[in-house]
């Protein structure tokens, strides 16, 4: 059977700081201060066991653990036990009871241990709900093999036993959502300007704890003056509430100024006033909720205030701290150094834009492109594509890519129909990345937590071993739903995460976004994710239906208002699906863009031109009749032509050539009669006499006093005829 003392010495060893609790007790020896004497040192632990016979323990989690509380009390009607049960179904991937270190309670509850990224505060409630609590850097729970005994009260008949004993696994997201909110009251009021606990900041706090002269008074707004105190030296200085408790319960002064009464008070708690002459020494308990709400309730970010330190420097007299404040100075001078540049040095800096695709996707560490499209635009396949032909060193559609890149792919929508999707590629081109240069995710990191994203990052950083990334992801509202989406400061801490993420793994990031209805040309949400991104590439469906356009809308560097023309083909997967078709998936192919056609669209839009002037020129030479050919009653009004050229461009043809008219810049023509005139204008005619144009065909323009008519001769109209025969020998 396993003893006390070994529990005790085995936690320790998991990283938990132990201290010593009462003999069936689950509170501490009298009013010993126990956050300044915990302790994961074995040597320390043994001595306690060794002189405090029956002793228990409690268990602190630190910085580095949280331990969730669910509580069972049949007395008061409290299952908090089955209530964390129903709120664990809800994210059946990630369950915690069974999977982490787990002691069960005399009462029948359990402390779930579970390791963080970040310190949690202590004995938080309401935030899973009734009956289960949090247990952080502030607060303990009974060790392992403790036993207890019945007060009436809070504590019952039991001994704490193991049920799972296992290493202790790192909090899931969806517990993480939970017990963020307990470091703050506002999402501001606990994020530091710079690191926590830097020595240079420390050494100020405790400078000024040392040079203080006056303390609270029990019966004078201690609270508020103990709660200023603390802000003022430790909070504004981005000192921890773990090492702010450190500085003002443990012995730091070495004068004997305090000492009349042959009592040694070497601590800051222990030399507060009572009022009266005496001391009234706060109890540990007391100063940990004074820094708990100091910090909770300050409206500025921990380290923001700065002014009020080099004011207070004289009445203080801290020598020391104008030294670490000098110091510090020096660093950031020194980081400013950095960044300062003359003409001559700027142009001897050895840096450059870095491009994967040239004029499309940056390489620079950090940097992240925002791809647009309404849901069902075909995104998820473009991504899909240049995936794959980064990872297999590919040609992006004739441009260049640049080798030995990883594809990351973090898939937050339908990851089935990406896998089919990726097989297709595969299939259609007849290519397999390794193993090593393609990385699939079925889900998306929270980019809104901070320890979430730490955790994708080590992930990766490890798998990567070394090489950089592009990173996908699919989509930012996906990855940002634990986030108010329009909230500017939700989305510029998502936005800093990722990009965090992409300049520790050296890489950049591609993320597809969705627009409002409302307004196509920007990201539905937050402005601050469109104004940081490197690049901006819009995806649009083209008239035809068929067609998706590209284009690169913004993008630091080269290659603004680049577009480029897709379409999807589906490929059979050789794999029936239970109704007996067979399962398919899509590629994404180039048909054309503005920096030179491919052929294949070429032909497209050549076959689509002839069609359409066939049109128009049966349309000349079937209202024009039998009569002479140039007399004023021989031409056709335009706007009779008008739905005539609509029902042209409904067919197949007609769209791409619709869409070549965009792409060229023709945008007179609107699809209403109103616009057809100058459309025709600017394609067919000059009104200086008769003129080839592109189509091959001869068309002259009459003008009336009604605007401009227009005639065919026969010439054109024997190679309208000609067209229309090639056109139907084509199958168009």
């Amino acid at each position: 059977m396993i003893s006390r003392l070994e529990h005790a010495l085995a936690m320790a060893a998991r990283g938990l700081l132990i201290f010593p609790l009462s003999p069936g007790s689950k509170v501490p020896y009298g009013k010993e201060s126990w956050p300044a004497i915990m302790t994961r040192n074995p040597e320390t632990i043994k001595g306690w066991f060794a002189e405090r016979e029956g002793m228990n323990y409690g268990c602190c989690p630190g910085k580095n653990f949280v331990i969730i509380d669910p509580d069972v009390d049949v007395k008061k009607g409290k299952d908090g036990l089955a209530l964390f049960k129903e709120i664990e179904l809800e994210f059946w991937e990630e369950p915690v009871i069974g999977c982490t270190f787990e002691v069960l309670s005399p009462r029948g509850g359990r402390h779930l241990y579970l390791s963080t990224k970040i310190a949690v505060t202590s004995n938080a409630k309401g935030l899973f709900g009734q009956g289960i609590d949090i247990r952080g850097f502030g607060g303990y729970v009974v060790g392992p093999g403790s036993h207890t005994v019945d007060d009436g009260k809070t504590t019952a008949e039991g001994t704490y036993e193991i049920v799972n004993d296992c290493p202790i696994m790192a909090a899931p997201s969806w517990v993480m959502a939970r017990v963020t909110p307990a470091m703050e009251r506002s999402k501001d009021a606990f994020v530091p300007t710079t690191d926590w606990d830097l020595p240079v900041q420390v050494d100020k706090a405790k400078a000024i704890i040392l040079k203080q002269t006056e303390w609270p008074q029990w019966d004078k707004n201690s609270d508020n003056e103990t709660m200023d105190m603390i802000r003022f030296a430790c909070r504004d200085n981005t000192v921890s509430p773990e090492t702010a408790l450190t500085l003002l319960t443990t012995d730091i002064y070495t004068d004997d100024s305090h000492d009349s009464d042959g009592v040694k008070r070497r601590s800051w708690a222990s030399r507060c006033s009572d009022g009266k002459g005496g001391y009234a020494a706060f109890d540990a308990d007391w100063i940990e909720q004074k820094i708990t709400n100091a910090y909770k309730y300050s409206k500025k970010q921990p380290g923001a205030t700065t002014g009020a330190l080099m004011d207070s420097m004289p009445e203080y007299g801290a020598e020391q701290m104008a030294q670490a404040i000098a110091a510090e100075t020096d660093a950031k001078l020194s980081k400013l150094d950095e960044i300062t540049f003359t003409g001559t040095s700027l142009l001897r800096r050895d840096v450059r834009r870095e491009f994967i695709i040239p004029e499309l996707l940056i390489a620079d560490p950090g940097s992240v492109h925002l791809l647009l499209a309404l849901r069902g635009t075909g995104k998820t396949i473009f991504m899909a594509d240049m995936m794959c032909r980064i990872a297999v060193d590919d040609a992006w559609h004739s441009k260049p890519i640049k080798p030995g890149f990883t594809s990351v792919y973090a898939c937050g929508e339908d990851d089935i129909g990406f896998q089919e999707n990726f097989a297709a590629w595969v299939k259609k081109h007849n290519k397999h990345p390794e193993d090593d240069r393609l990385i699939i995710m079925t889900n998306v990191p929270d980019l809104c937590d901070t320890e979430a994203v730490l955790a994708w990052t080590l992930h990766l950083q490890k798998r990567l071993n070394g090489r950089r990334p592009v990173i996908f992801i699919d989509t930012w509202q996906r990855a940002t739903g634990s986030g108010g989406q329009s909230d500017d400061k939700d989305m510029s801490g998502a936005f800093k995460n990722l990009e965090q993420m992409c300049k520790i793994l050296k890489g950049c990031c591609i993320v597809s976004c969705h627009p409002p209805k409302h307004n196509l040309d920007t990201v539905m949400g937050s402005t601050i994710v469109e104004n940081q991104s490197a690049a901006i590439w819009q995806m649009k469906k083209e008239a035809n239906g068929r067609t998706r356009c590209v284009t690169v809308t913004r993008i630091k560097g080269r290659g603004q208002d680049k577009y480029y023309l897709f379409e999807a083909d589906d490929v059979g997967l050789g794999v029936m699906d239970d109704f007996g078709d067979e399962r398919k998936g899509f590629v994404s192919k180039m048909v054309g863009d503005n920096t030179g056609t491919t052929p294949e669209y070429a032909i497209q839009v050549k076959s689509a031109r002839m069609a359409y002037a066939s049109v128009i020129a049966h349309l000349i030479a079937e209202w024009q009749g039998e009569g002479p050919k140039r007399d004023g009653k021989a031409f056709s009004s335009l706007l009779n032509t008008a739905e005539r050229v609509k029902a042209f461009l409904a067919t197949k043809e007609g769209q791409t050539f619709e869409t070549e008219l965009k792409r060229i810049g023709d945008t007179s023509y609107n699809r209403e009669a109103k616009g057809l005139s100058e459309h025709l204008k600017k394609q067919f005619v000059d009104i200086r006499g008769p003129q080839e144009a592109n189509t091959g065909l001869y068309v002259s323009a009459v003008k009336t006093n009604k605007g401009f008519g227009f005639i065919i001769d026969d010439e054109a109209k024997k190679r309208a005829d000609k067209a229309a025969l090639e056109l139907e020998q084509m199958g168009l």
